[in-house]
């Protein structure tokens, strides 16, 4: 999964990324005349701990409310 994109304009955060992609991004990340900066990918548990973390729970839960507001006035 993509963690941060950089400034890869052909990737995009929290993109699914297939084996193949995955290791085609790494071999140019680490090239020696890599033009990709600020890049990050990852797998597996590390990586779904860091898209958690980046989560407001009180905000989104706030936004939630709202919402279910915004359509329980609109059925009235």
């Amino acid at each position: 999964v993509v963690l941060d994109p950089g400034n890869a304009d052909t990737l995009v955060y929290k993109q699914l990324l297939t084996e193949d992609q995955w290791l085609e991004i790494e071999d140019r990340i680490y090239s020696e005349d890599s033009q990709l900066v600020g890049v990050e990918v990852g797998i597996g548990a590390e990586a779904l701990l860091r898209l958690l973390s980046g989560i407001n729970l009180e905000e989104e839960a706030e936004k939630l409310r709202g919402e279910i507001e915004a359509r329980k006035g609109q059925k009235r």
